[in-house]
């Protein structure tokens, strides 16, 4: 009998909690539903934009292949313009950097490579693309901004390409001592990996 009281008790206290935050509880409700809508609704938001401009990309790419250079040049853009957070995004402005390079179109080019640098989060992608935009900087002979654009790189695997851009930009200017201690970095930079690291480190040097 005590135990049937005691549950009475409690049901009939669960009642009246209910009835004087019923709006509380409904508001819960409410909100919760719509956040499990809109999270849903972001995410098949996302995965429809991914699919999207991942197709505009792959077409893109291919019309590169067949030397389509205006068909590639609209698809690029659309990707930018439609879906500029994602990836397929970032890569389509390096398609565009590539074809305003090949037309000398040297100012469109680093645009292009400084929006990519603007919107992409891979470090290390950003540091090779700062390499380019110092090179071609280097090819209007513009050692300052060489020199501006190579003293924000900061990965370690790329100190060395940083030290020999900051040493060709010197030289432009003349500034033969600062050059030489680039250079002098550059090798001693390349010293602290090993025989094999090493190599692999110069093979694209020798390219540059």
């Amino acid at each position: 009998m005590l135990a049937n009281h005691q549950q009475s008790d409690q049901e009939i206290a669960l009642q009246n909690w209910i009835h004087k935050n019923w709006k509380t509880i409904i508001l819960f409700i409410t909100a919760t539903c719509i956040m499990i809508v809109s999270y849903q609704f972001y995410t098949k938001h996302q995965y429809n934009n991914i699919q999207n401009s991942s197709a505009l990309y792959e077409n893109a790419l291919n019309a590169m292949r067949n030397n389509e250079f205006n068909k590639v040049t609209s698809l690029a853009n659309q990707t930018i313009k439609q879906y500029p957070k994602t990836q397929y995004a970032a890569l389509s402005s390096l398609l565009l950097a590539k074809i305003e390079t090949d037309k000398h179109a040297y100012p469109a080019a680093i645009k292009h490579l400084l929006w990519f640098n603007e919107n992409n989060h891979d470090k290390l992608l950003n540091d090779i693309v700062k390499q380019r935009i110092a090179r071609i900087y280097l090819s209007l002979k513009q050692p300052e901004n060489v020199l501006k654009v190579t003293s924000t790189i900061q990965q370690k695997k790329h100190l060395i390409y940083k030290e020999l851009l900051a040493g060709d930009a010197y030289k432009l200017q003349k500034k033969y001592p600062q050059a030489r201690q680039s250079y002098n970095n550059a090798l001693l930079r390349l010293n602290t990996y090993s025989q094999q690291d090493a190599n692999t480190i110069l093979y694209p040097c020798a390219k540059y």
